[in-house]
């Protein structure tokens, strides 16, 4: 019995032991008792330090992947001949922008978004006009980092319509479709933007601080792929960025 005990404080597990002693074997069977209680317990906060060490992690790599967006952000707007107020009207856009889209993942707990769900946060202030805006796809539920990433790149079109495109003429309208070609790890997302009705498009326009951050984000942060055509009735983009499997579950 003693060895049992001396067991037990070290928070060790210890079997019931059965004697010809009613006492004893009561004794034995409470100390088992208690001993599995300790090692229960012990599992428990073994369990809940590692997710504790690994949640404080997963924040530091958040916090970094957020500071270093802001970073490369506040880094593009600020470029010669671009006026003070300028630059800061910019910086002050993308930033709500990426605020949406925090916002959005919060919900979830930083698991992750509907494709469509940050087209609609995007389009809330002329989802009211509905023949405006159309959106076409299935359910695609995208991980924290697509959700980020594309959520910028989908601003950056939108406030380029706004500025200049179809959203700018009160006939125009802005087609949004998208689909999943693939199964598994060569799971591709197809998304195709159309503007429509807006003022007339230039053959090329030059590139601007929207446009390079719209390539920039796709081709760079996502490894995928991004071609704008500029048709007389309006620009047209399509991005092309790979899903793991995981990405492609029902929202």
């Amino acid at each position: 019995m003693s060895l049992s005990a001396e067991a037990l404080g070290r928070g060790e597990q210890i079997p019931a032991t059965a004697t010809s002693v009613r006492e004893v074997n009561q004794i034995s069977r409470a100390m088992a008792r208690a001993s599995a209680d300790l090692h229960e317990r012990a599992l428990a906060q073994e369990t809940a330090a590692r997710r504790q060490e690994l949640l404080i992690h997963e924040l530091n790599h958040r916090v970094k992947n957020t500071l270093a967006t802001v970073q490369s952000l506040a880094w593009q707007v600020v470029r010669p001949g671009v006026p003070p107020r300028i630059a800061q009207e910019r910086f002050q856009e993308r930033l709500l922008a990426l605020s949406r889209t925090h916002n959005l993942l919060n919900e979830t707990l930083w698991e992750g978004a509907s494709l469509r769900t940050i087209l609609e946060a995007e389009f809330q202030p002329f989802m009211a006009e509905t023949p405006r805006i159309r959106l076409s796809g299935p359910d695609v539920y995208l991980p924290a980092t697509h959700t980020v990433v594309l959520g910028m790149a989908l601003h950056e079109l939108t406030t380029n319509a706004a500025k200049y495109g179809a959203l700018s003429a009160a006939t125009g309208r802005v087609q949004v479709d998208w689909r999943v070609e693939g199964h598994g790890r060569g799971a591709t997302l197809i998304l195709d933007w159309c503007e429509m009705g807006g003022p007339p498009v230039q053959a090329q326009p030059r590139p601007g601080f929207g446009s390079r951050l719209l390539r920039q984000t796709i081709t760079q942060e996502l490894g995928g792929e991004l071609s704008m055509r500029f048709e007389p009735e309006g620009a047209c983009c399509q991005i092309v960025v790979g899903i793991a499997p995981a990405e492609q579950r029902a929202a």
